[in-house]
């Protein structure tokens, strides 16, 4: 059985998206992921991308925006930045999916900057009685929107639509009544909702907002989060530009090394797309140019 997940990129992602790809390649035995192109130059270099490599006819699947928008979101895109927008996306592209994806059990949302380390729908599965399941953020109770499983059934799609409603009428990068972007409404869910569930277990959506609570050990290349294997990490804030002066601030050799295998790994993705299309250079991570266009 395949494990469907999906994601939304723009041009200033695509090396994250491919490496999010591989890292899934590696971790999962047969798995497809649907991308949300956020503009056209992602769609044309990935459309590409998927000529010249066989496997990933299948395995990536491309969404433009014109499949998912409706005139309610063509008019929230108005007032968001892209960002925002990104967020307000994510249950609709959930729902598109199920909607089209009607043999998938399980969806599962990731954020293009999570690297999987392991497969994790054998931990997924492991919980019992959940339409919806997320992870918070360890450091507090509150619900991170980087990573987020839905089942494709009546209960999942409730959940996403009420969802998708709240996303509409508002989404911003501002901090009010316990909300930020789409994800304080999925803290509403958890309460409101028995069958929606958000677990804390070490090794799922680790990150640099948590890694200090965890002991980090690796054994053979395996990294260990308080004596379990570490699934998938979420490495939010890592740009190209900005690694050096951002792992300078990290405490503990084990996750210096995580930060810049990943870093490593995000470099060979890029440097790919570049061969690929030498004016990517310009977009990949530029996020001072990301703002300036929003």
């Amino acid at each position: 059985m395949n494990t469907t997940f999906c994601t939304i990129i723009s041009r200033y992602r695509l090396h994250q998206l491919l490496t999010l790809y591989y890292s899934l390649e590696q971790s999962i035995k047969s798995f497809k992921l649907y991308v949300l192109c956020m503009d056209s130059e992602s769609f044309e270099i990935l459309s590409s991308l998927r000529k010249d490599f066989a496997q990933l006819e299948y395995a990536m699947q491309l969404v433009q925006l014109q499949d998912i928008e409706d005139e309610r979101l063509k008019t929230a895109k108005l007032q968001r930045s892209l960002e925002e927008y990104c967020w307000t996306l994510k249950p609709f592209l959930l729902l598109y999916i199920m909607r089209i994806e009607k043999e998938a059990k399980t969806l599962i949302y990731t954020d293009a900057d999570i690297y999987y380390y392991a497969d994790p729908v054998p931990v997924i599965n492991s919980i019992k009685s959940w339409a919806l399941l997320v992870t918070n953020h360890a450091i507090d109770r509150n619900c991170n929107g980087g990573f987020v499983c839905v089942k494709n059934n009546n209960l999942g799609t409730s959940c996403m639509q009420w969802w998708g409603e709240r996303c509409i009428e508002r989404c911003k990068a501002e901090r009010l009544l316990g909300r930020f972007g789409d994800q304080g409404y999925l803290d509403d869910l958890v309460r409101q909702n028995r069958s929606v569930v958000c677990v804390n277990i070490p090794g799922l959506n680790a990150a640099y907002w948590n890694y200090f609570k965890y002991e980090i050990e690796v054994k053979n290349e395996i990294y260990f989060f308080n004596k379990r294997r570490l699934i998938f990490f979420h490495f939010s804030g890592l740009n190209l530009d900005n690694a050096y002066s951002f792992i300078k601030k990290l405490k503990g050799k084990a996750v210096e090394q995580l930060y810049f295998d990943y870093y490593n790994k995000i470099k060979v993705s890029a440097g790919y797309f570049e061969k690929l299309q030498p004016t990517i250079r310009s977009f990949l991570n530029n996020r001072k140019q990301a703002i300036a266009e929003e």
